[in-house]
């Protein structure tokens, strides 16, 4: 459990604010120096309709001290639909800011992270602190579940009261077929044992019926894509899949890896959405239908049994398009493809261990310049010499990490976190310098784009 983050935020920061039921919780201005704890400035902006409550548990014990000893202690309840939640906190750097997007409404069957941000608390004379939670789930029929109790967020010695450490314990919610719509309340009770105090934070969650969406005139298909794992939009994922069968033919087979990575992660992700697609297949224009049918193939390509809402007659025509070859982006990497189908799931998740993997490629480093080679000798071999692959992907690599770093924060944050946290050689540190944009002197890497 890594607990670095120190993230200096004066209270009242300006937080950027997506046009909808999502709240974005960036947390900007950190080279400043800290003047309250950032979860002073974040309570009032990711949900104003929370509640916090206060009364003594027991009077605490020992003396105590905090980072700011002249405000109180403040937990920040955060609902998101991010799997990729502790990727952005634990394979980003000390003064990066987490990405975090909380929420307040979500879709029947769909899935949120629940967890509990802890600043300003307590710390004994002995460097320990002691923070736990407890949740209750207040459904709209009135019924109630204990979800946990006594939950850690962080037991142990604190050197740097400042530290925002990222709890031990987090929790999923998701509504199963058959449970009510409509307001559920998470009732979260926050203990600081040090400090012998409690908060109590309330937060709403609307659960609605899943519809499909209509997407605005301005409706980027490929943006929603590459961007979907900041703020998920499933309500998008048919509608966008129908737009992008229309502008990339079926037989491009250049252009398919990355959505079908993308749509294969997100279906695991949500199977809830596999009946809309099974429905999918059999509406709109021929494109549409094929692409659906190569998606939700690929998507269910493992399973044994049609899953529900796929019907027999469904289960039949995906046969052939559970069965396409596609790259398999698991295995050892010696097609660039593979690193599109790895992009895919990154754009779907945002997690870590796709860039990892495509990070992972700095070891073919001995092969640059192996393409060129081949191409001097004038020879056309039948199948590509290894180490002739391994250049090819290694240049892929190389770009597109490049090009993803310089439009998205967090290929870049990853990147920057493996230069600083892997254990690379030093050949390697100076390709992902520079594909990360470093300016390097006397450069010395070996030749790559």
């Amino acid at each position: 459990m890594r607990s670095d983050k120190n993230w200096p935020i004066q209270a009242g920061a300006e937080i950027t604010r997506w046009p909808s039921s999502h709240q974005t919780c960036y947390w900007f201005n950190m080279l400043r120096p800290l003047l309250a704890c950032c979860t002073l400035a974040l309570v009032p902006a990711i949900d104003a309709s929370n509640k916090a409550i206060q009364w003594a548990d027991d009077a605490p014990k020992t003396t105590i001290h905090r980072a700011d000893p002249t405000k109180p202690f403040e937990p920040v309840v955060i609902i998101t639909k991010q799997p990729a939640y502790h990727d952005f906190y634990v394979h980003t750097l000390g003064d990066i800011a987490p990405e975090f997007q909380d929420v307040s409404t979500l879709w029947a069957g769909e899935r949120v992270y629940i967890f509990v941000l802890a600043g300003n608390y307590a710390v004994s004379a002995a460097n320990d602190v002691e923070l736990t939670f407890d949740l209750t789930i207040r459904r709209p029929d009135r019924k109630k579940k204990n979800a946990g109790t006594n939950l850690i967020i962080y037991q142990g010695k604190m050197d740097d009261p400042q530290t925002v450490p990222f709890p031990e314990k987090t929790l999923e919610f998701s509504t199963d077929p058959g449970d009510p719509t409509g307001e559920y309340t998470l009732v979260v009770t926050v203990h600081d044992r040090i400090g012998g105090e409690k908060r109590v934070v309330k937060k709403i969650l609307q659960v609605i019926p899943f519809a499909s969406a209509e997407p605005p005139d301005d409706f980027s298909a490929d943006d929603w894509m590459m961007n979907y794992y900041r703020l998920p939009r499933p309500e998008l994922a048919l509608p966008a899949l129908r737009a992008m069968s229309e502008k990339i033919l079926v037989d491009n087979e250049g252009a398919w890896p990355p959505i079908i990575g993308f749509y294969g992660q997100l279906l695991a992700n949500d199977p809830w959405l596999v009946p809309e697609f099974a429905e999918g297949m059999h509406q709109g224009t021929d494109h549409e239908m094929q692409a659906i049918t190569r998606v939700l193939g690929y998507a269910l390509r493992n399973a044994s049994e049609p899953p529900a809402g796929v019907t027999p007659d469904d289960w039949a025509a995906l046969a052939e398009a559970r069965s396409e070859p596609w790259p398999d982006p698991d295995a050892t990497l010696t097609d660039p493809s593979q690193l599109d189908m790895l992009w895919g799931r990154f754009f779907a998740t945002g997690t870590f261990a796709p860039v990892s993997r495509i990070a992972s490629t700095l070891a073919y480093y001995p092969c640059l310049g192996q393409f060129d080679e081949l191409k001097k000798s004038g020879q056309k071999p039948a199948v590509i010499p290894p180490d002739v692959a391994k250049d090819l992907v290694l240049r892929s690599a190389l770009w597109s990490l490049g090009s993803l770093a310089r439009q998205q924060p967090l290929v870049h944050n990853y990147g920057e976190w493996i230069l600083a946290r892997e254990n690379l050689d030093s050949s390697s540190q100076l390709l992902l310098a520079k594909a990360l944009g470093h300016e390097i002197k006397d450069d010395t890497s070996p030749a790559a784009p």
